[in-house]
């Protein structure tokens, strides 16, 4: 082993005796403390660790007979403990994980550099050290183990919970003196159980002298045991800070019988080992064998169906796998001579095979058995330390991928420590020792400032910071760095800095490529047609991501082809003729892709086409390329001549320049549509407009005629033909009327104003042929409205309820209505006059939400209600059937909802709800439409 100087001897297995000489020698030269001797293969370094002992061993992976891992296997059998390294010019993850998974203590690749010499000192000296670490370690805890196990007096071990001592642990002494198992007292205060009521006050005394770190040598104590009290004299080891310690306990009492002492250990330990927590069995030897005596009922357990069937029977014929039944006779003999075993064994389980820590405990004074065998089942920690393991290299490959270093400042000695990832940022070699002053310098000179007030301010104020700032490398190359400070704080003061650096240069990069993007990104969103969008967009691809071939493909009507749009100029010299990509092309690969992502909605990503087994070399130029889905409208692609070039960025950039490019087309394809649209809509107003020219004209000018001939015919005559004729005229030029409002007055609310309801109903009265009808206004609100409209709605409703509840047409003598639209249609039959000569009453009200307008006349049927509003609607002769359809159009128009029921006399009662009534009549509203 290990020289008297801090030598390491190391053995270097390596097929190529040659290579493995030279690293010897690399090796020494690196590290003096290292003494290299080498072996030409596996089988002779077997023979060269059987005749002497080696701190570690190197080994190459791939070698004739037994490679490095089957090597290892063999060594571990035999040397346990010893570091094993895999150094091998084979790397690939499957023999690094198999390397881990097997136990290898380290896995490091052969590089050309010499500098693969120096790492691997390191790793030889680091293992080395934490072997020898662990292996002392060890040492320290077996001495204590056994000193405090074998050591004759009863003594306990408390940790102080406030002014409790709760007991840890305590040893075999304790538990025979005292009478207290184990499992019993831990976790428990000693002084409930060992003190007895009348020495409360003294332990108290006690308890507090050893918190404040008194020692005690031989203090006089009364303490209670199951048997009852006794004297002891009390010694103590306290922990530096006063949390707990040790109590050893001396009996100065007289002892009692030997015999009724040891049958009350016989007890406690046959107790102990039935309710031992691990598979343990006691055994004696018997021709040589381990043979089972007695089995507590973890190792049934985990072992056996039932304890009947191991007594008698051989221990390794119960545990022992096939395979290791070398290594278990080896243990055999060693446990039949005396020794003391604590190994990791593999053992056959009644589950399967699992991994534990064998122990045995001889009894060589017992007449019954020989020893007890104890079986911890580590499997799930060993799982456990390889996922830490596992989990620790990760970590480490992690830092160097996310160029992430550390940093520590320790004040007091004005020392600045860095990791090697920190030099690495700052381009320094392993040499350089930095200080506050030449660290500070590397920043750029605009963020120095910022940088030491930052720091001045973790020290004075004891806060964390961090912040981006620029470096200048020793290179003179500039990078970007993310840096946080952490303070540590001892008695007030802040004594220690430590911190990350991470380079977040790419990421800088990359943010100043998205905004140019989004800049330039702008002009394709403005784009007028799909050939002008895909041109800037094959303009983006090419500028931003510096590819040379970058373009894009729109499908056909049929969806049959993609057509090529655009492409850039580098894509049009080796392509010639941008390719179109059939889709029903058997033969050619790229099309099969550039249909497939299209149809898929997923983009495809080829690293290499030399490696893509159905791509003919002679189909593309390109070696590396991704192709994005643009919706419906086709794919952008972006390519080098170069595999495996394309980055997870350069993929992001192409999707985001998909996304608004997908966007563009879409906005272009929407407006085209809308502009189809639009130009249906303008023809099918010409047509309506010409259709109202022609009413108006053509229809309305005779009808004006005829009524004005059949005017003056009926004052020669009273004839009631003539009178008939008349009022056939009159209804046509209404109905005419009415068209003309529905066609030209859709939408036509645009003068919102302050309209007083008494006012405009009194007003729609007077110019509305009433007759003997009358008018009750029960409103004195006041609505926003179009007044214009509003009048239109008004006269239609109390023409409706005049024409169709009195008992005679009206007279044709009266006022003529302000405008030619205002006719209606109502109720079937009317009612006969009251006494006061009434046909009916038109009350205009309002309510919280509304306004109505209501009659006494005969109503309408509820089965007709809903029919009413529709166009051409009457169920009387001289209506037109529209007005009521230009009531329930000016009410939509303003956001009203209009119900028609019942009044209160039976007659009927329309309802106008959403009104926006107005507290000053003289506040105006500008309408937006």
């Amino acid at each position: 082993m290990t020289g008297g100087d801090g030598s390491i001897d190391v053995l270097h297995v390596d097929d190529d005796i040659d290579l493995a000489e030279m690293a010897a020698r690399s090796l020494e030269r690196e590290d003096p403390r290292l003494a290299v001797a080498t072996e030409q293969g596996a089988a002779a370094a077997l023979d060269r660790l059987a005749d002497g002992t080696f701190d570690c061993v190197v080994s190459d992976y791939e070698m004739p007979r037994m490679n490095g891992l089957e090597f290892f296997e063999a060594i571990h059998e035999r040397h346990p403990d010893v570091p094993f390294i895999l150094f091998t010019g084979k790397g690939s993850e499957a023999v690094a994980g198999e390397a881990v998974s097997a136990g290898v203590t380290d896995y490091l690749q052969k590089k050309s550099s010499t500098e693969q010499y120096r790492l691997l000192a390191n790793r030889i000296t680091n293992a080395v050290d934490q072997s020898r670490t662990a292996a002392r370690l060890d040492e320290e805890r077996r001495r204590f183990r056994v000193l405090f196990e074998q050591f004759t007096q009863p003594t306990v071990e408390v940790e102080y919970e406030g002014e409790e001592p709760v007991v840890r642990r305590v040893n075999p002494a304790f538990e025979e003196v005292f009478g207290y198992p184990a499992e019993e007292i831990v976790g428990e205060s000693l002084d409930e159980y060992i003190v007895p009521d009348d020495h409360e006050t003294e332990a108290e005394r006690i308890n507090s002298r050893v918190q404040d770190g008194a020692r005690l040598t031989a203090e006089p104590v009364t303490r209670l045991t199951a048997d009852g009290t006794r004297a002891f004299l009390l010694q103590n080891a306290v922990y530096p800070d006063g949390s707990g310690g040790f109590a050893i306990y001396t009996d100065v009492t007289d002892r009692r019988e030997r015999e009724r002492r040891v049958e009350r250990q016989n007890a406690r330990l046959s107790a102990l080992f039935e309710n031992f927590p691990e598979p343990t069995v006691a055994y004696v030897y018997e021709d040589g064998e381990p043979t089972v005596v007695e089995a507590n009922e973890a190792f049934v357990d985990t072992f056996a169906d039932d304890e009947s069937s191991l007594a008698g029977e051989s221990i390794d014929d119960v545990v022992v796998p096939p395979g290791l039944e070398t290594e278990a006779r080896q243990i055999d003999e060693r446990v039949r001579v005396g020794d003391a075993i604590d190994e990791h064994l593999r053992r056959q389980a009644a589950d399967g095979l699992r991994d534990f820590r064998f122990r045995n405990v001889p009894l060589p004074d017992d007449d019954r058995i020989d020893g007890y065998a104890i079986y911890a089942d580590i499997t799930e920690r060993r799982r456990r330390d390889r996922e830490l393991r596992q989990q620790n290299d990760l970590f480490r490959e992690a830092q160097e991928l996310a160029d992430v270093g550390g940093w520590e400042y320790r004040i007091d000695a004005d020392e600045l420590v860095w990791s090697e990832q920190v030099r690495r940022i700052h381009d320094v070699p392993d040499s350089f020792e930095p200080t506050l002053k030449t660290a500070l310098e590397f920043y750029h000179p605009e963020d120095r400032e910022k940088i030491e007030t930052a720091f001045q301010r973790v020290v004075t104020e004891a806060s964390a910071c961090e912040l981006e700032a620029r470096v200048e490398t020793a290179e003179g190359d500039e990078r970007w760095i993310h840096t946080h400070a952490c303070p540590t704080v001892e008695n007030g003061e802040v004594v220690r800095i430590h911190g990350a650096v991470q380079d977040i240069t790419d990421r800088k990069e990359q943010l100043e490529t998205i905004r140019g993007l989004q800049y330039r990104t702008q002009r394709l969103i403005r784009a007028s047609d799909p050939t002008r969008a895909a041109e800037i967009a094959t303009d983006i691809a090419s500028e931003a991501l510096e590819l040379p071939f970058a373009g894009v493909h729109l499908v056909d009507d049929e969806w049959t082809t993609l057509e090529p749009a655009a492409v850039t100029a580098d894509g049009r010299d080796r392509l010639g003729a941008a390719p179109t990509y059939e889709r029903t092309d058997p033969d050619r690969t790229v099309d099969r892709i550039n249909w497939g992502v299209l149809e898929s909605g997923e983009p495809a990503v080829v690293e290499d086409t030399y490696e893509h087994g159905a791509i003919n070399e002679t189909e593309t130029p390109t070696r590396s390329a991704v192709v994005v889905p643009l919706g419906d409208h086709g794919v952008v692609f972006a390519a080098s001549p170069e595999p495996n070039v394309l980055t997870r960025f350069d993929r992001y950039l192409v999707d985001i320049l998909a996304t608004v490019l997908t966007a563009a087309l879409d906005r272009i394809e929407r407006e085209r549509r809308l502009e189809s649209q639009k130009r249906l809509l303008e023809e099918r107003t010409d047509r309506l407009d010409e259709l109202v020219s022609v009413i108006s004209h053509d229809l309305r000018s005779p009808l004006s005629v005829v009524a004005g001939r059949l005017e003056m015919a009926r004052d020669g005559t009273d004839s009631h033909h003539i009178e008939r004729a008349l009022g056939a005229a009159e209804r046509s030029q209404d109905i005419v009327g009415d068209l003309l409002t529905l066609a030209r007055e859709e939408d036509r609310v645009t003068d919102l104003s302050s309209v007083a309801l008494d006012d405009i109903a009194r007003d729609c009265w007077r110019d509305v042929t009433t007759g003997t009808a009358a008018l009750a206004v029960g409103a004195d609100e006041t609505v926003r409205a179009d007044r214009g409209r509003l009048r239109q709605l008004l006269e239609n409703l109390i023409r409706n309820s005049v024409e169709h509840s009195s008992t005679s047409p009206p007279s044709h003598n009266n006022a003529a209505p302000a405008d030619p639209s205002t006719a209606g249609s109502a109720a079937a039959s009317a009612p006969a006059a009251t006494d006061d000569g009434v046909t009916v009453t038109v009350t205009v009200g309002t309510f919280e939400d509304g306004f109505y307008v209501a009659d006494d006349g005969p109503g309408i049927p509820p089965e007709e209600r809903e029919a009413v509003f529709e166009s051409g609607y009457s169920t009387g002769r001289s209506g037109t059937g529209l007005g009521l359809s230009i009531v329930e159009q000016v009410a939509r128009e303003h956001g009203w909802t209009v119900d028609l029921g019942e009044s209160a006399d039976g007659g009927a009662r329309f309802e106008f709800t959403g009104v926006e009534f107005v507290d000053d009549p003289d506040a105006g509203l500008e309408w937006t439409g």
